[in-house]
């Protein structure tokens, strides 16, 4: 590790805590998107109002506003995207172009009936041209300060009305809460560009690349189909709560 704090093991250590980060958003995003999709599309639940809604709306925003600001804290001594990426600015050599061709062997890309002069240099063109991409800029030698820069202001500026929601709103009871409240698409807006961010980085520190699609490989809507609650016993439920509630008033009603 340099006099910056920042290595290529360091990285790729916080990349693995970033990258679960933003997939179990997604995973949560995913769930909650489906379920509200189903009730929404639902003619009977649109006649049957609920708190069970609203209590799953609540928490489904309170848990990715509480996400989004470890995502963009600013702490020195935390693991967020923020950090992160002050971290490479502080020494940006450690992804540098040098670095990012150590990730593919000197056989890549290498076509048989082609010379080997001619297969080093589509090499040497196509590492070139991906890292161009991924940096921002033509024949750089390493990120920028002011690339760095730009990605943190833009963390900030998606994640600000949702931050300011989970610090005065849910974290603390401020005296002065926030007027507006963030949005579905503030969440959304913030998470597609984390992923992006973070998908980035995987490929600059590791030389693969990393998708955030939401597979289930089990029947994880078995829960909306399976009958918790029969007609009948929710009967019996209710009326053993009528009697315990009358049992109560009938005990008040003696005592006085």
């Amino acid at each position: 590790m340099n006099d910056n704090g920042v290595s290529i093991e360091l990285l790729k250590e916080w990349l693995k805590v970033l990258e679960d980060a933003v997939y179990k958003m997604r995973v949560d995003q995913h769930v909650f998107r489906s379920v509200f999709d189903i009730i929404e599309k639902s003619d009977e639940l649109q006649k049957r109002p609920s708190h069970f809604y609203a209590w799953m709306y609540d928490n489904y925003v309170e848990r990715m506003a509480m996400g989004i600001r470890r995502l963009r804290d600013t702490r020195p001594k935390t693991i967020s995207i923020t950090t992160f990426l002050r971290r490479i600015k502080g020494d940006p050599t450690v992804i540098s172009r040098k670095y990012y061709f150590t990730h593919f062997p000197p056989d890549f890309l290498r076509v048989s009936m082609l010379p080997k002069e001619q297969n080093d240099l589509l090499r040497t063109r196509t590492i070139n041209r991906e890292y161009d991409r991924l940096v921002g800029g033509e024949g750089l030698a390493q990120p920028t300060a002011e690339l760095l820069d730009s990605e943190i202001a833009w963390l900030d500026m998606f994640g600000e009305p949702v931050v300011t929601y989970a610090t005065k709103v849910i974290a603390h009871h401020d005296e002065k809460p926030p007027q507006a409240f963030p949005t579905l698409d503030d969440v959304d807006t913030f998470i597609d560009y984390a992923e992006e961010l973070v998908k980035k980085y995987i490929v600059l520190v590791n030389g693969v690349s990393q998708e955030f699609g939401v597979h289930f490989q089990y029947d994880w809507l078995a829960p909306l189909r399976v009958t918790w609650l029969p007609q009948a016993e929710w009967f019996r439920l209710l009326k053993e709560r009528q009697d315990a509630v009358d049992s109560a008033g009938t005990a008040v009603a003696s005592d006085s």
